[in-house]
């Protein structure tokens, strides 16, 4: 079982008492936040339905509503607004959508894929799906 976890809101963190669940130093506040929370830890998100399925992934800060949902196995991203980062990961590989900085209303939004981008404000960088199209690895987005 998970330690030194701390949840607020319905079904936050309830990933970490399935009774598989060993993430620990996580702190979650919203409906459903971290709701998939597994082996993950030292993730702060806050927000409804803000890193639901981070599942395996460290180091994350997710700040908004929905920051960050699709975030799983990625580490070391951090989401600032409401959808921020939205998409990221969102092809569940383990290797893919690490340290991406979005600041701003579904900015990174569709990011899937890239590593190493930061977008600052409303919009930036979305629709730059993955790193094989333009804007994928080491951008920086304003808008």
């Amino acid at each position: 079982t998970g330690y030194e976890n701390t949840f607020v809101g319905h079904r936050a963190g309830s990933g970490t008492s399935s009774g598989n669940g060993t993430g620990y130093k996580n702190t979650g506040v919203g409906n459903v936040s971290l709701e998939d929370i597994r082996e993950g830890h030292h993730n702060t998100a806050i927000g409804d339905s803000s890193a639901v399925d981070i599942g395996t992934g460290i180091y994350n800060t997710m700040i908004g509503a929905a920051a960050g949902v699709a975030t799983e196995y990625a580490d070391f991203n951090t989401f600032v607004g409401a959808m921020a980062g939205w998409d990221n990961n969102r092809t569940n590989n383990r290797t893919d959508a690490n340290r991406n900085t979005y600041m701003g209303y579904l900015s990174g939004a569709s990011n899937r894929e890239g590593e190493d981008n930061a977008g600052f404000g409303a919009f930036s960088g979305y629709g730059r799906a993955d790193r094989t199209t333009e804007g994928g690895e080491g951008f920086t987005y304003f808008n």
